[in-house]
């Protein structure tokens, strides 16, 4: 059967959506479910078991670091492969470990699995095939890790209550596996044209980092950069925070984890609706929303006692959710040239990440020292308000503009036999 290239970008959206549920959602949203049972079982202390998810951060970060050496050496499509192999051995590991060094090796080759395939792989697949609605359809495939999370985290709960937790962990290695054959199979990371373009076009003579060294003397790119931490660090501290500051405001835990499961489920719609601000209202707007309303709901969080504050919070938190995992690659390929964005985005994906390590022990750190989130919140605040000033000066709509300029993707339907 041949598939033209016009329905093939279906194809990829496709894949681009399972990778979304299954690693962001399914492994990288379920991994707190984990701790009390593993520990209980083996009588080991809950911090020395959440290292394993700590680990899982770094070598994430690691991946994402060289992401754009590693896509130039190996393609985005070998990557991807990679991720899900890593992935499935990890939970080979976890599903048989008894001692936490097995554990821990396991949390380290699950990161390099989320690594793999993070949110810079899905951009630049996007940004390879597709020249208009970008946003938009980021939003869209990103959407599958609220999805994902939303959904394995209640399947792995009553497997684990059922079950055990080896089971939730076995179940994770057969869904990945059934996922990771077709998607790699189907997968390709340009249109053929673009491909053979691709092929011929000479490496940077700069040495990687070097080049990233010399953009960051650019006003643009530095304050995006370290505003890309921020975001990391203030938005996803916040959220980590939402179950405690609810029940310190007098919620059970029962109506706390319903709220909390309610802002994922808000996620999942507010992904596709800043994609689409961004292509059709400009970067800038979709900014000053995405990032304002992680303000007003953070102050909110300071401030809500009944359900009703607290289901209007979820709406309002729930549009600054996507700056994670849709604003931050659209601010990264506002302010580089296509090429410097496949080059240097896991860079900056990379600060994200790092800004999320570092958010929630800083928001722990606040807690122990004044019992009480309310300090934390406002300093997280503080924070959205800096990377707010970081970022308007440099964002530029006109780089928008240009991408409804340029016609459709496709202009010819090559075919994949």
């Amino acid at each position: 059967m041949k598939i033209t290239e016009k329905n093939y970008r279906l194809v990829v959206l496709g894949c681009c959506f399972a990778i979304f549920v299954t690693l962001s959602g399914m492994v990288n949203s379920t991994g707190s479910l984990f701790i009390v049972p593993v520990s209980e079982a083996f009588g080991f202390s809950r911090s020395s078991f959440s290292l394993t998810l700590s680990l899982s951060t770094v070598s994430g970060i690691f991946i994402n670091l060289f992401y754009g050496k590693l896509q130039k050496r190996l393609g985005v499509r070998l990557m991807v492969a990679l991720g899900f192999a890593s992935a499935i051995v990890a939970y080979i590991l976890l599903w048989q470990a008894k001692t936490l060094a097995l554990f821990y090796l396991g949390g380290l080759l699950a990161g390099l699995g989320l690594g793999f395939n993070s949110t810079t792989t899905i951009a630049l697949i996007i940004n390879n095939w597709f020249k208009r609605r970008k946003g938009t359809l980021l939003g869209c495939v990103s959407a599958g890790s609220g999805l994902g999370g939303f959904l394995f985290n209640s399947i792995f709960g009553a497997v684990i209550a059922s079950h055990g937790y080896q089971a939730a962990y076995l179940l994770t290695v057969i869904v990945l596996i059934c996922v990771a054959i077709p998607v790699v199979a189907l997968l390709r990371e340009h249109p053929p044209e673009s491909a053979a373009e691709t092929k011929d076009t000479p490496d940077l003579d700069e040495e990687y980092f070097t080049g990233f060294k010399r953009m960051l003397h650019q006003p643009k790119i530095w304050r995006t950069f370290l505003a890309a931490f921020l975001i990391g660090a203030s938005v996803h501290a916040v959220l980590v925070a939402i179950p405690g500051q609810l029940q310190l405001q007098g919620f059970g835990a029962a109506q706390a984890s319903t709220i909390y499961g309610g802002v994922f489920l808000v996620m999942g719609i507010t992904k596709i609706f800043m994609g689409w601000l961004n292509d059709r209202c400009g970067i800038r707007l979709t900014t000053i929303l995405s990032i304002s309303c992680f303000l007003i709901g953070a102050t909110m969080l300071i401030f809500t006692s009944t359900p009703a504050v607290a289901w209007v919070f979820v709406v309002i938190f729930g549009l600054a959710l996507p700056s994670e995992a849709v604003l931050v690659p659209l601010i990264a390929r506002n302010v580089m040239t296509k090429r410097q964005y496949g080059e240097y985005l896991g860079i900056y994906i990379a600060s994200l990440i790092a800004g999320l390590t570092a958010g929630v022990p800083v928001i722990n750190f606040f807690y122990d020292a004044f019992g009480s989130y309310t300090p934390a919140l406002l300093f997280n605040v503080a924070l959205g308000i800096l990377s707010l000033w970081l970022l308007l000066p440099v964002l530029d709509d006109k780089k928008n503009k240009l991408d409804k300029t340029e016609g459709p993707a496709i202009t010819q339907a090559p075919i994949y036999k």
